[in-house]
């Protein structure tokens, strides 16, 4: 009776969570058993040695029978009702899952399958909080954390679960912002930047929109928070390429919100980048520097989105693409290099042919306005090149 009582309770625990739990709380049911065992074997032993009268002395050692009987159902009692109240009380299960980050995963998911946001909550921000307060913690140690996480986000995304996700996007958001070593933050995030832009395209792919604006934000606030170093750049054009990554998946998905997310990401980061440019400001090697090739990668990017934005009808995304590539355009005419501005150009009269073709008058208003705008920054720069005869020909092709 006791082990199947007992048994009973564990079995409760790991429905609840998960199996593992079963071989954490079987600890306090062993000894539970063992005095069980004890009591019934004192028991046998005193009806075989004790005579049919007993003796003053024999009273004695029934009384101490009686006594661990006792004892042994009391604490049969104690041991149910704190497992059923462990169950049922998530604080209590999270103290004793502390330094057990195995047990801790379990309980998390286990929270997870529940639709238990709070415990689920108090899990994941307990989760390796003992290793993440240790300064010496390395990046690997930093990798295995992170990459646990995500698989927590990945039980979240199959679940469709909107909030969990959430808050797995800024369980890693403040691991990073919480390290006091920059330089290990750095290393740490340039390591695991495709990880987190690969969860955040699977909750593109899975239509959890507002996940990904999670997940975009999460990138674009982690690499604002990048100390400056020769190699930030270097980091800055991933994540770049990340975003860019996202907002294609987005609008293939034809999420609009997220789509037009990721590029005005893409417009602050190229930004931090152009305007210092645009006023002729001298650029330290430790800010934000892109080659020409980076440029053009990212126009390449623009150009990607732009099409799929056009075929799903995203205006606004299309908008804020032209309006990005206005600004490439812009700047590079005003430092006269004719190629990149080319470029840039090209691709706009590109996603113009695509709206022209499909009827999306708004935004062709938006590329002749690009053009106007143009036109007149290379009048006013002085700038002799073949750009004003090209926006021209655009122009007339249009009308």
């Amino acid at each position: 009776m006791v082990i199947g009582l007992s048994s009973i309770v564990l079995q409760f625990i790991s429905t609840s969570y998960s199996s593992r739990m079963v071989d954490f709380f079987s600890r306090d049911a062993y000894p539970l058993w063992g005095l069980f065992c004890l009591s019934i074997f004192y028991d046998l032993i005193l009806m075989i040695l004790l005579p049919e009268t007993l003796e003053i002395n024999s009273y004695i050692l029934v009384f101490l029978s009686l006594f661990i009987a006792i004892y042994a159902y009391y604490e049969l009692v104690n041991f149910v009702y704190t497992n059923i109240n462990s169950g049922f009380d998530p604080l209590h299960l999270i103290a004793l899952l502390r330094n057990d980050n195995l047990g801790m995963f379990d309980f998390i998911v286990g929270s997870l399958n529940k639709c238990d946001l709070t415990s689920y909550r108090l899990g994941l921000y307990e989760y390796y909080r003992k290793e993440l307060l240790q300064e010496d913690i390395t990046q690997n140690e930093l990798k295995n954390i992170i990459s646990d996480i995500l698989r927590l986000g990945n039980f979240s995304v199959v679940t469709k679960n909107d909030e969990a996700v959430s808050l797995v996007f800024d369980k890693i958001y403040h691991l990073f912002s919480d390290l006091k070593d920059k330089d290990l933050m750095r290393g740490c995030f340039s390591d695991n930047l495709e990880k987190i832009s690969a969860f955040t395209e699977y909750c593109a792919r899975n239509r959890l929109e507002e996940d990904t604006i999670c997940g975009i934000n999460t990138l674009f606030n982690i690499s604002s928070e990048v100390p400056s170093h020769f190699l930030k750049s270097t980091i800055m054009a991933k994540v770049l390429n990340s975003l860019s990554n996202i907002g294609r998946i987005s609008s293939d998905m034809k999420l609009e919100t997220s789509t037009t997310e990721a590029i005005n990401a893409i417009d602050l980061i190229i930004s931090e980048f152009l305007d210092p440019l645009a006023s002729d400001l001298s650029i330290s090697d430790n800010e934000i520097r892109f080659s020409d090739d980076e440029i053009r990668f990212i126009i390449e990017k623009l150009w990607i989105i732009g099409s799929a934005s056009v075929d799903n009808r995203l205006d606004s995304s299309i908008k804020k693409i032209l309006s990005l590539l206005d600004k490439i355009a812009y700047t590079y005419i005003l430092n006269q290099d004719e190629n990149i501005a080319l470029f840039a150009i090209d691709v706009i009269d590109k996603i113009g042919c695509s709206c022209y073709q499909s009827g999306l008058n708004l935004c062709l208003e938006k590329v002749l306005e690009s053009y106007d705008n143009l036109e007149e920054i290379i009048h006013f720069s002085g700038f002799q090149s073949s750009l004003s005869q090209k926006i021209l020909d655009i122009k007339v092709k249009y009308e």
